[in-house]
């Protein structure tokens, strides 16, 4: 079976796979068959270079985006004409005001990050922040998309 293919499989399962050091990590648990386990031990070079690839792939399109974003935010531009993107599921925005919200998500991502390194606290585990961070990007995304669709932007 091919790299991908068993990582595929395991992210239709539910089944995080994660790179650690020469280990394959995978959760939870509960969710990965016997087989497929079997399958990344069988695999595990090539699972490995595959998912440190994905990483790498990853790493290289945040920093991009966190670059956009802060280009973004430091021009203080004002949009001629509304856009409309999905900041979050059932939660739409309509704004002129795109660094505001450029701004907005960086900092998002900026408290996420700084609360996972503190380890969260009470309810708001680390798990709850890397879920804030990943809807923080995922708004820049959907805003990045739309903004590259606006042909004409002013200076506030």
């Amino acid at each position: 079976m091919e790299a991908n293919s068993i990582v595929e499989r395991a992210r239709d399962l539910g089944v995080t796979l994660t790179a650690d050091g020469d280990r394959i990590k995978y959760a939870p648990k509960s969710r990965t068959p016997p087989d497929l386990v079997e399958a990344l031990r069988s695999n595990k070079r090539d699972v490995l270079l595959y998912l440190n690839k994905d990483r790498e792939d990853e790493t290289r399109e945040t920093q991009k985006l966190l670059s956009w974003a802060a280009y973004l935010a430091e021009e203080n531009l004002i949009l001629s004409q509304p856009v409309t993107y999905v900041e979050a599921p059932l939660r739409t925005i309509t704004t002129y005001q795109i660094s505001w919200y450029a701004a907005h998500y960086l900092a998002a991502v900026t408290h996420a990050r700084s609360q996972q390194q503190n380890g969260g606290w009470g309810m708001f585990t680390t798990g709850w922040w890397q879920s804030r961070e990943n809807d923080a990007f995922n708004a820049l995304r959907n805003l990045r998309i739309v903004y590259e669709r606006v042909p004409v932007l002013e200076h506030s």
